[in-house]
């Protein structure tokens, strides 16, 4: 079938390939993910029970300058389709991926919406309890507005048309059925086909409503306000931290705020602000043991907040026999805690005694703000890990290779290395699967022992690329066997060579021709 602006072909038994102008079909991308519907939904032929499946792919002309490679990205993008059995999401360019599992259970409210048409398309049970809604709530086919705005029309405030796929967003919603605030994170992504809103929602008012109507004197104070607002404004979680941290100390008069987070076993100092007339400590304040402060920090988790004058008496009564941070004498000192998990302390050295009189409630609110602020950076890391990572190796994706790629420095001499595995699709049809999971996950073993995990790359299917930056023909040559040996101890056929460029590189589909011609010649002295 063909017309002026678009043309289907048949290629093989059950293989179809489509072009189309995208001028005056936008909506493209829709259409096929219906008809990608209307095939899953026959369910008889003839009498005969049948389970039919759609899987597809997209290319655009941007991504590729040649036919072939065109093909290259529309089999390796269904090859990836196929194995991780992403059903009906359009394999169009690179993907932010997550289990949705993950947030069914999550303490932070998350739910999707269509961004064209408002429909909710996903809310956990945190997002329902915490909007007033019971947890068995039947929200589908519901607009977001409907549920949580005033019911009739789009919020007019609604950030909805500025958002972007490459940053999230940040605001604060006040739901006027409960009368709660929510600090608001959202972004673009790519979900079952289409483009998506994906929102996070932590709610203010459950941390601090109760501390202001207390003692109103945060919201009197020009520079509380200032220092919360400087961290919700920044769009980083991370430079929030920082413009908090500075702006606290000023108003604080301090000469240093240390955040330190815990693990199991040790605190360690992830950001500082220190004045310019002292040097700083956040080094040596790495890997500490708990153990080793133990008694002050059960102190802490009593009172979740620490003002003391008199930090060397206060240590003396605690039995401890080291200060870690020199030249302390006054401190005051945050619990950080979020949903009743332990995140660290804030801690402010040698504020200035007159400023925390009466500091205990500011304290604690605005440690409640840097723990959000502190979870909110590592849901961005983990979405970054997600979008960037190959699930089934551990290695990175194609995006992580062109983010990579792209920082080297002009003028560096670096190695590829091209490799694909021979007969992988035999090894699925004959031994499972399994075995061939195992290939893949051997190959990439064996590169990564030479290149590094970070710097190994799955394409798709049975494609890697390793790279080593400074090396020269020489160094790519002894890499190279040594990748060959490793493959030969992990029982794997691969077809591997390499090249060296020069960054700034050709485009990737040119390096990989010629890797790729090299590595052809080899496959064909390998079956002489």
């Amino acid at each position: 079938m063909s017309r002026l602006d678009m043309s289907l072909s048949r290629i093989s038994t059950s293989s179809f390939i489509f072009f189309f102008k995208k001028e005056g079909h936008e909506d493209m991308e829709e259409r096929l993910l219906h008809a990608a519907n209307r095939i899953h939904d026959i369910t008889e032929i003839k009498g005969a029970p049948v389970t039919l499946y759609l899987q597809y792919a997209m290319v655009s002309r941007k991504e590729t300058s040649s036919i072939d490679g065109m093909l290259r990205l529309l089999t390796d993008r269904l090859a990836v389709g196929e194995e991780h059995h992403y059903g009906e999401s359009l394999q169009s360019g690179d993907r932010i991926v997550f289990e949705r599992e993950k947030f069914d259970k999550a303490d932070e409210s998350v739910f999707i919406t269509d961004p064209h048409t408002w429909e909710v398309l996903y809310a956990n049970r945190a997002m329902l309890k915490n909007t007033g809604y019971p947890e068995d709530y039947r929200w589908q086919g519901k607009k977001c507005y409907e549920l949580w705005g005033d019911g009739k029309a789009p919020c007019s405030f609604c950030p909805m048309m500025n958002l972007r796929r490459d940053r999230f967003e940040s605001w604060i919603f006040h739901n006027p059925t409960t009368g709660v605030d929510f600090l608001m994170r959202e972004t673009l992504v790519s979900w079952k086909g289409k483009t998506v809103c994906f929102s996070t929602a932590v709610g203010l008012q459950t941390y601090l409503s109760h501390y202001l109507h207390e003692n109103e004197q945060i919201y009197r104070e020009v520079q509380a306000n200032d220092i919360i607002s400087a961290g919700l404004s920044e769009k980083d979680p991370e430079k929030g931290l920082m413009k908090m941290m500075e702006r606290m100390a000023h108003f604080l008069k301090a000469e240093r705020i240390l955040i330190m987070e815990e693990n199991k076993e040790e605190l360690r100092c992830t950001y500082e602000w220190n004045s310019l007339a002292i040097p700083s400590r956040k080094d040596a304040l790495q890997h500490i043991s708990k153990e080793k402060v133990r008694p002050f920090y059960d102190y802490l988790l009593k009172k979740e907040i620490v003002i003391e004058n008199d930090v060397p008496r206060l240590v003396t009564n605690l039995g401890m026999k080291k200060i870690y941070v020199p030249g302390l004498q006054r401190m005051a000192t945050g619990l950080l805690t979020l949903q009743g998990q332990r995140l660290g302390f804030i801690e402010i050295v040698n504020p200035a005694p007159e400023s925390c009189e009466g500091g205990g409630l500011l304290l604690r609110t605005l440690a409640t703000i840097f723990a959000i602020l502190l979870r909110n950076r590592d849901m961005l890391k983990e979405m970054y890990r997600l979008g960037h990572t190959d699930e089934l190796t551990g290695t990175g994706n194609l995006r992580a290779f062109e983010d990579y790629a792209a920082s080297i420095p002009e003028g560096t001499k670096t190695a590829f290395f091209y490799c694909d595995i021979d007969n992988l699709k035999k090894i699925n049809d004959r031994k499972g699967h399994h075995s061939g999971n195992e290939a893949i996950r051997h190959t990439a073993g064996a590169l990564a022992e030479q290149a590094g995990l970070t710097h190994t790359y799955r394409l798709g299917g049975d494609e890697f690329l390793a790279v080593a930056a400074d090396m020269d023909e020489q160094g790519a040559a002894a890499m190279a066997e040594a990748i060959r040996e490793g493959f030969k101890r992990r029982n794997v056929s691969v077809s591997l060579d390499h090249a060296v460029f020069t960054a700034p590189f050709p485009p990737m589909e040119k390096m990989l021709g010629v890797i790729d011609g090299k590595m052809y010649e080899n496959k064909r002295e390998r079956e002489k």
